[in-house]
């Protein structure tokens, strides 16, 4: 987790490039104040689920402190190196955790886990942000542990071994707030102490709720991964320096979107998401001169090449005809410092030939 640590930073992403995402959590709240406010009497929807996969593999790792040999061809080509991809890999899971978070607690009121046992920045932010700040819709829940049970007894408060009091503690919250979003710091802990199955049976017990579940993929099996996706309406997908989402909607759950969202890490921070269309557009000045160049290249097109009619009059090729009667030219083609045969077979002196007696001139 290096370089996220500190404060948030001033840039923001643009509301534009924040709709995909950002309009999951806006959704979720106006939805349930809607519902809270109507005098009828509804039936809760089911829980909204995102599930946010990276990864934090040494392999990775590893690549991301690797030298790269001549990056200034990837500069050339475009495209990031093998280092660059595997920093966003490992750093960007994190990274987006903590902007969900963000997002979160701006519409709704968060409920973040700390399953972790060290203390990462965001708990510890979070933890400073609802001690300074009295209406602050955030509530911490310790229940990190050790997965030998080394201390259980001096634990207070919920924790991840006994999960019917964790149940109800987080229950209770949940029904309090009219708009609630449990966001866990990761699945990690509780697969590690209880397995998948029972892990999994219990984060699909909350109803009425938005959950977020970050989990790394070396961590689980492609079946195990299968079930996870099945039961999620919104899949973060991290591979590759990209980051895939492919989600449902809030209120009409038959509108699936899928969408790559672009960004950029600093430090190991989602400071901001880039414009879609990167490329920049060509100016005037390059339109013009790559219509100039296309018509110097029109105009001084081959012989056999159609000519391209101007606005004034337009070029014609003059072809002529030629007569049988008319002599025809010979042109004589040779090689310097060669020698020459020249041929007259119309000479007297050497005609040796006659038309009556072809051997006349032999002496028998």
């Amino acid at each position: 987790n290096t370089g996220t640590t500190g404060t948030y930073t001033n840039k923001r992403m643009t509301s534009k490039n924040l709709k995909p995402l950002a309009s999951l959590f806006q959704q979720w709240s106006s939805q349930q104040q809607e519902e809270s406010s109507s005098d009828q009497q509804y039936v809760p929807q089911s829980s909204y689920r995102i599930l946010l996969q990276s990864t934090y593999g040494l392999s990775t790792r590893i690549q991301a402190a690797e030298a790269v040999e001549n990056p200034q061809v990837y500069r050339r080509a475009g495209v990031p190196t093998p280092a660059e991809t595997a920093i966003r890999d490992s750093q960007g899971g994190y990274a987006w955790l903590e902007h969900l978070v963000e997002l979160a607690q701006k519409h709704n009121h968060l409920i973040f886990v700390a399953t972790n046992s060290q203390p990462s920045p965001i708990a510890s932010k979070l933890i400073s942000r609802s001690k300074n700040d009295e209406n602050a819709n955030i509530t911490v829940v310790k229940t990190a542990v050790d997965p030998w049970g080394w201390d259980d007894e001096c634990k207070e408060g919920s924790s991840l071994r006994n999960l019917q009091e964790l149940y109800e503690q987080l229950s209770n919250v949940i029904h309090q707030k009219s708009s609630a979003v449990l966001v866990w710091e990761s699945l990690a802990p509780l697969i590690v102490v209880h397995g998948f199955e029972m892990t999994h049976q219990f984060l699909t017990s909350f109803e009425s709720c938005m959950q977020v579940w970050p989990i790394r993929i070396e961590l689980l099996t492609p079946v195990q991964h299968s079930i996870l996706e099945d039961d999620a309406q919104a899949l973060l997908h991290l591979k590759g320096g990209e980051m895939t989402m492919i989600r449902q909607g809030v209120r009409e759950r038959g509108n699936i979107l899928r969408q790559t969202l672009p960004f950029r890490l600093e430090g190991g921070k989602l400071v901001e998401l880039e414009i879609e269309d990167s490329s920049p557009k060509p100016s005037e000045e390059a339109k013009d001169k790559t219509s100039s160049t296309d018509k110097t290249s029109s105009s001084s097109t081959s012989p056999l090449a159609p000519v391209a009619a101007t606005s004034g009059s337009s070029r014609k090729i003059q072809l002529k005809m030629e007569e049988d009667d008319e002599p025809k030219k010979k042109v004589e083609t040779s090689e310097p410092n060669r020698p020459r045969i020249y041929l007259q077979d119309d000479d007297p002196e050497f005609d040796d030939m006659d038309e009556e007696d072809p051997d006349d001139d032999l002496d028998i």
